[in-house]
C-alpha cells in the first residue's frame, strides 16, 4: 500500500497554535495543526505554543516557538549555560525523570513499526547526577516476534 501524500496547507512564515503531544525521535516536540504533523524543537508534551512555520515538507511542517502559552510542569532551566547555542543536548530543558519516560516511549514507538514484534521496556538510571556525561544507564527491553 502506497503512502498518501498529504496536501500541506500550512505556509512558511505562518504563525499558529499547537498543542504538543509527544517527543519525537530527535528530541523535538510533535504536535498537529489542522490534522498536519508539526515538529517543534524545544517544545514539550502538554505545552500549548504559538509557532512559526520554518520549513514545509510534503507530509509535515517544521516550526519554531514564538511564545509558550501553557508551560509543561516538566520544563526546567537547562543546567548548561551554552544549551541555547550548542545544540548538542536536545532535552536539557526537560526534567530528568520526564527524559527517561520520553526515551522509553520513543523505543516503544519504534518497536511498534516492526511487524510481528511486541515489546516491553524499563529504563532505570544508576547515575550519580543527571547531567554528567558517560553516566551509567540501564535499559531492559524484550522483544517477542509473533
Amino acid at each position: 500500500m502506497a503512502k498518501q501524500q498529504m496536501n500541506i496547507k500550512i505556509k512558511k512564515g505562518e504563525q499558529f497554535p499547537v498543542t504538543i503531544q509527544r517527543i519525537g525521535i530527535n528530541g523535538e516536540g510533535v504536535g498537529y495543526f489542522q490534522k498536519q504533523v508539526v515538529f517543534v524543537p524545544g517544545a514539550l508534551p502538554g505545552e500549548e505554543v504559538i509557532v512559526e512555520a520554518t520549513d514545509i515538507h510534503p507530509t509535515y511542517a517544521e516550526a519554531k516557538i514564538k511564545r509558550i502559552r501553557k508551560r509543561s510542569p516538566n520544563r526546567i532551566k537547562p543546567p548548561c549555560p551554552l544549551y541555547d547555542q550548542c545544540g548538542g543536548c536536545q532535552l536539557q530543558h526537560l526534567s530528568y525523570e520526564a527524559q527517561l519516560e520520553a526515551k522509553r516511549d520513543i523505543v516503544i514507538q519504534r518497536s511498534a513499526a516492526m511487524p510481528g514484534a511486541s515489546m516491553s521496556t524499563s529504563l532505570t538510571s544508576a547515575r550519580r547526577s543527571a547531567w554528567t556525561t558517560r553516566g551509567i544507564t540501564e535499559t531492559k527491553a524484550s522483544f517477542k516476534l509473533e
